[in-house]
Formats: structure tokens, sequence, C-alpha cells
């Protein structure tokens, strides 16, 4: 089967140019609920769960730079109790984000610094210096 030159033109007119000029989500990876699992060496692991898990921190990236995460209550002695709180969250380059939220009657803010990103597991170093 022989293509024309015009052919072709058309063919990547039709079906390409729509394909790269789609508008991806932002952070696809990221835009996921994800639960905290250990820390260790200070890098903390997370793992993608479908809800916010009652019982562990947990935190969720929106797209437009919104942030809902879930985090201890007003105080930290067992049983803890969690709340979801918004805030927000900027990206500095591919592997560096500032998170900001409400904590305790004031202002969290956090760098993070990504180390791993899979579908279902994130790995991250807190830099917590932005609260000094």
């Amino acid at each position: 089967m022989k293509f024309s030159n015009r052919k072709i033109i058309v063919f990547v007119f039709v079906f390409c140019i729509p394909l790269w000029s789609f508008n991806f989500p932002e952070n696809i990876l990221l835009n996921k609920i994800w639960t905290f699992e250990k820390g260790e060496r200070n890098i903390s692991f997370y793992r993608t769960k479908r809800k916010f898990d009652k019982s562990k921190l947990s935190f969720q990236l929106l797209e437009g730079g919104k942030l809902k995460i879930q985090q201890s209550g007003w105080c930290g002695t067992p049983p803890i109790e969690y709340e979801v709180v918004e805030g927000t969250w900027e990206k500095i380059s591919d592997s560096v984000y500032i998170l900001k939220n409400k904590f305790w009657g004031g202002e969290m803010k956090r760098k993070i610094r990504i180390f791993k990103l899979t579908s279902n597991k994130l790995e991250f170093k807190i830099d917590n210096s932005l609260n000094e």
C-alpha cells in the first residue's frame, strides 16, 4: 500500500496534532490520596489509597494548587484523632513542591523533595526550614 505525501500530512493533522495538544492534568501521578506508611532516615514513605485512612497522615494534591491533608487534630496523645484541612501546593521543580496548610492555629509550610514516584509509591524528604 503506497501513501502519498498528502495523505501522510492529512493523517498527521487529523490524528497526531490533537494528541500533542491534549492538556493532561498536571502531576497525574501525584493527584491521588497518599497515606503515610513509614519514615526512615529522614525519608517519608507513602502509598496510594482510595480514600483517607482514618488513622494515618494522608494528603492529596488537587488541580489548581489545592491541597487536602489529613493531619493529627488538636492533641497528639494517643489515641490520635485526625482532621482533614485544606491548603495549597506549589510546584518548584519536577521533584520539589511547597505544601502549605493550617496546623494547630497557625500555618505549616513544608518543602518536599521527591526521590521516588510510581503509580502507587511516593518517597520524599521534608524540609521544614520554611517555618523558621
